[in-house]
């Protein structure tokens, strides 16, 4: 009986310090998405996403006592307010490549309409409208 209870204790510690983890990778996450920098935040995303699959298989045999879940579940609330922030910084940046989408789409049926010269005149002019 003591085995068991130290094999729970040694496999809740693990599981608390890979909740750790994944907090601090949504963190990250969140900072890199503020600064824009979508190539690592995608870099950092993987790793999560790694970490999750090994928790999920972890947590299959393991029982967390009453402290260890109250850790995770505070846990995982700090981790998806980051994900909340997350998705709204990648709302947000979906939202501005739409935009310059479409005024690409404009500048090229006013290529294709007015030709070279045309169409700077009229980029300018939208320009100087906005």
């Amino acid at each position: 009986m003591i085995a068991d209870y130290t094999t729970m204790t040694n496999c809740g510690r693990k599981i608390i310090g890979v909740y750790r983890e994944l907090e601090s990778k949504a963190s990250r996450m969140v900072a890199l998405a503020r600064e824009q920098d979508w190539e690592a935040m995608i870099c950092e995303g993987e790793e999560y996403v790694t970490a999750v699959a090994a928790l999920a298989d972890m947590e299959k045999d393991c029982e967390l006592d009453e402290h260890e879940r109250s850790a995770k579940y505070r846990m995982l609330e700090r981790t998806l307010d980051y994900d909340l922030e997350i998705r709204a910084c990648l709302l947000e940046h979906r939202e501005e490549l739409s935009r310059l989408m479409a005024l690409s789409r404009r500048e090229r049926a006013l290529s294709q309409a007015y030709g070279s010269t045309g169409m700077a005149a009229a980029v300018n002019s939208q320009h100087f409208n906005e």
